[in-house]
């Protein structure tokens, strides 16, 4: 909380329209191991989407799906899960413990303000240096 207000959240947290697939592939397979016909079949189920509203019988153009899981999959909120495992750690480091929401551990509102903004600010750097990593992958 800033100013008596809390702080708004890192996409990530807003839900899943925000699963990169490059980034989320690249952290199946450096993280847990994923590589073969697994990545190459994930690859396949996220990857060449797309998406075009139509109302009034009119069509938007079409756009490329490059973020997001197809909804009402089976695998979506796993994907989400694996996709933002780090983020626990980051929650534990600053004595908060993640249970699909946030609880706090100690007493003091003005600690929970601390610890939750500090925790908010890391992942911040991590949703980042995912992205960075994404970019430097494409450009080499």
């Amino acid at each position: 909380m800033d100013g008596g207000r809390w702080p708004d959240w890192p996409p990530v947290l807003g839900g899943q329209s925000y699963i990169y697939h490059n980034i989320l592939l690249r952290r199946l397979e450096t993280s847990f191991g994923l590589t073969g016909s697994v990545i190459s079949w994930l690859s396949s189920f996220l990857r060449g989407r797309t998406q075009q509203v139509i109302f009034n019988n009119l069509g938007s153009t079409i756009a490329k799906v490059t973020s997001g899981e197809p909804q009402k999959s089976v695998l979506g909120p796993l994907l989400f899960l694996l996709y933002t495992a780090d983020i626990s750690v980051i929650a534990m480091e600053h004595n908060l413990g993640v249970q699909l929401y946030v609880f706090d551990k100690a007493d003091g509102a003005d600690s929970l303000v601390l610890r939750v903004n500090a925790c908010i600010a890391e992942i911040d750097v991590w949703m980042f240096y995912q992205r960075k990593k994404e970019r430097k992958q494409i450009t080499d």
